[in-house]
Order: C-alpha cells, then sequence, then structure tokens
C-alpha cells in the first residue's frame, strides 16, 4: 500500500512541511505524533508523494522536477511529476511527451518547481 504524505510550503515561514494528513483549502492537516497540526500553506505548493523513489532512494512528490534520459533526446532532459486525471495515476510530464511513473524507473530528483532559484 502506497504511504499518503504530504508536502507544502508554510505560508507564514517560507519552510518545507511534511504531514499525513488531508488538505482542506490552504490548510494542510499534519497528523504528528502529538496529534493533528493545521498548518497553513502556500495552496499551490502543497503536493502529494507518489509513493515512488528516484535512483537515489529519494521519495518524489507532485512538482518535483526530475532527469530521465529520453528516448526523445540523447541527453536526460527534465520531467516534472504530477498527477493525471485522465490516465488515474502519476506521471512525468516533458516538453514533448508525458510518461507513466513506475517502480524501477531510472529517475533522479533535481529540484521542485517551488525552489528559488
Amino acid at each position: 500500500m502506497r504511504e499518503i504524505l504530504f508536502r507544502g510550503i508554510q505560508a507564514d515561514t517560507g519552510e518545507q512541511i511534511y504531514g499525513y494528513g488531508a488538505i482542506d483549502d490552504d490548510i494542510l492537516h499534519l497528523d504528528l505524533v502529538m496529534g493533528i497540526v493545521r498548518v497553513k500553506c502556500a495552496k499551490d505548493t502543497i503536493g502529494q508523494f507518489t509513493g515512488l523513489t528516484d535512483k537515489n532512494g529519494t521519495k518524489i512528490f507532485e512538482g518535483d522536477i526530475c532527469n530521465w534520459k529520453s528516448t526523445v533526446y540523447s541527453n536526460a532532459v527534465p520531467y516534472v511529476a504530477n498527477y493525471s486525471n485522465s490516465d488515474c495515476r502519476f506521471v512525468l510530464r516533458g516538453k514533448v511527451d508525458t510518461i507513466p511513473m513506475w517502480d524501477g524507473l531510472e529517475i533522479e530528483t533535481i529540484s521542485n518547481i517551488h525552489d528559488k532559484e
């Protein structure tokens, strides 16, 4: 069974936080050992764990930018992890193609769309 985990950027501190729980508007409810904690996050920064890890064992979340050696290009190119409603699964979206994510896919997380340059 896939671990249900969320990541978001806390609105008042700009800190990236992780938690188990649910999203209600722009509030990420974190289920911590001490109980339920309500943390206000920037709504567009909240992403769910895909249930997969990259080749280094790093958990992949929605919004992560990953390198994958595409069959279209000779070098690794960046893709963004997203949930596809039409496919009912997590996918990697590139500039010219979209690929389904699966366990064992040789990708590496390099950043996320919310990181400041």
